[in-house]
């Protein structure tokens, strides 16, 4: 059920001040109206006069059924869709009450008996459904998850149906017991009204007991106002000696009173609402604002960002140009001829800035990733061919480390997807392979197979494996599952990263199996063709 701010904090004080502000001073009043009731003689109007306050009460009834009704499609509310087919089916008897009492009015047997009947037969139905509306709909504290599993039209249909049943049930028994011939010689001359009194009465203590008062919506402050009304309305029917005496039509006014009370607390809430929500809608677009010119400001500072990775990747890369010309110059004697020992200290400079390149390269991709800029040029191209190609580019330095290089058989298959970075992908991986290897017996396997529509390409190697507890960080960002001092292996902890990042770019997904001590295999997928937004092959 949905209610408007609750206040799960209670106190003594507020407690006190609602019981003051909507029972008590509610009861002073109405007990001054029961004792202007008590003389039976001092507002005596005629048939038709009362069959006017009759019709006023029907067209309020109904208005208040619709409000309900309303409120409760509105908000999901069970207590309102309850309460608003209640006033609809006391509408009615209401409406049987004025219609059959016009058409017969003088005949004073009628006018003795069925009148206060169908008032009785309403009164009590409407008071039995304020009970159970109240006690069973109204906690807070209890979750309502009956919505789940039945649509609100089918519980209003069940609603309905229930509370036609109460309605006819109650008004056919009430038209077949004696009770309107009992009037007794004491202040209470119908002891039979307060029936009704009674079951609005325990409405109010379910109001009090579920903690309704901490409801911070004028409809529910409404509800009390009405019970209260409503308590002294049949206590001071009670005191009618004779029909439309004074005690008869200051109960059916009361009534009515009871009704625009609960219209101008439905209205009431609904202008609350109506001023929480623009107020809402006021500070979400202030929100709005400050969130587009957070955002605005972060383009900026990506945009930046770009630009400063640009920049200082491109000032890194413009001197190691000159280093690796030169290298390879002085390597073919250019400058006079080099002895052995000054050869090996040049190709470890020309390693060294080539290693420097690779890491400027994998900064860039990270950042290319992270923005999404980076760009995939996609074509098909024979997988056979491609992993032979790998092969080819690795055998020197597969053979210059004794590493048994193997790429496995595989169907002829041809992939639309880009060639360039499968094989960056493929290269990261293979040089990760060279560095866990042993130095005896080692090997390094290859290979794709086709499955399901896409192909499952691998890089198996021998080497030491992944620790169990370093697996799970393995494709975070400069993550090394070796970070002390003394580490073989270098690099950034960016390799995984990019590799991950281009296969998802490409549509596939990226793992990987290790058994420490034993062997390590890499996975990864790639569609073997584009395919449309329906799923088909292109």
């Amino acid at each position: 059920m949905a209610y408007l701010g609750i206040n799960e904090k209670t106190n003594k004080s507020s407690i006190f001040s609602v019981i003051f502000k909507f029972t008590l001073i509610p009861i002073f009043v109405l007990i001054i109206f029961a004792y202007f009731a008590s003389d039976p003689n001092n507002w005596v109007v005629t048939g038709i006069d009362h069959f006017y306050m009759e019709m006023i009460a029907v067209i309020l009834s109904f208005i208040v059924a619709y409000y309900l009704i309303a409120r409760g499609y509105a908000l999901r509310d069970k207590l309102s869709l309850f309460l608003g087919l209640g006033f609809h089916v006391a509408g009615i008897i209401d409406l049987l009450h004025g219609i059959f009492a016009i058409m017969n009015l003088g005949e004073s047997t009628f006018e003795g008996y069925f009148i206060p009947q169908t008032w009785v037969a309403g009164r009590i139905v409407m008071g039995i459904i304020m009970m159970i509306a109240i006690a069973k709909f109204s906690s807070f504290q209890k979750k309502d998850d009956s919505d789940t599993t039945r649509s609100l039209s089918k519980t209003v249909a069940i609603y309905t149906i229930s509370l036609t049943a109460l309605g006819v049930g109650i008004t056919a028994l009430s038209l077949i017991q004696p009770f309107p011939f009992v009037i007794i010689d004491f202040i209470i001359k119908r002891p039979y009204e307060i029936v009704s009194a009674f079951f609005y009465i325990i409405a109010l203590f379910f109001f009090y007991k579920n903690k309704m008062y901490q409801i911070s919506d004028k409809f529910y402050k409404g509800i009390v106002l009405v019970l209260m009304i409503d308590i002294f309305a049949n206590i001071i029917i009670s005191y009618s000696t004779f029909v439309f005496d004074n005690p008869f039509n200051m109960a059916h006014a009361l009534k009515n009173v009871s009704y625009f009370v609960l219209i101008i607390a439905i209205s009431s809430s609904v202008i609350d609402r109506y001023k929480q929500q623009k107020i809402m809608t006021e500070q979400l677009g202030a929100s709005t604002k400050i969130i587009n010119v957070q955002l605005k400001k972060l383009e900026t500072v990506d945009k930046q960002k770009e630009e400063f990775a640009s920049m200082v990747t491109h000032e890194l890369k413009t001197p190691l140009t000159p280093i690796r010309g030169y290298c390879e110059m002085l390597k073919d004697a250019s400058f006079g001829p080099l002895t052995q020992d000054q050869i090996g200290y040049v190709e470890k400079i020309e390693s060294n800035a080539s290693t420097l390149e690779r890491l400027i390269g994998d900064v860039l991709d990270v950042q290319r990733l992270e923005m999404g800029k980076m760009k995939f040029n996609k074509e098909n191209f024979d997988v056979s061919e491609f992993l032979y190609k790998l092969k080819q580019d690795f055998l020197p330095v597969m053979k210059d480390a004794t590493i048994e290089f193997v790429v496995a058989d595989i169907q002829n298959v041809s992939i639309t997807s880009d060639e360039f970075r499968l094989r960056q992908v493929f290269h990261n991986l293979i040089r990760n392979s060279i560095d866990f290897v042993p130095l005896k017996n080692a090997r390094i396997t290859i290979g794709a197979k086709q499955e399901n529509g896409k192909i499952i390409f691998h890089v198996k190697d021998n080497g030491t494996g992944i620790p169990k507890d370093k697996q799970k960080n393995i494709f975070k960002k400069f993550y090394q599952v070796d970070t002390s001092a003394t580490r073989k292996h270098s690099g950034a902890g960016l390799g995984l990263v990019i590799c991950e990042g281009m296969i998802n770019g490409l549509g596939g997904e990226m793992w990987f199996e290790s058994e420490p001590g034993k062997e390590t295999i890499f996975y990864f997928t790639v569609l073997t063709a584009e395919k449309n937004d329906n799923g088909e092959a292109i």
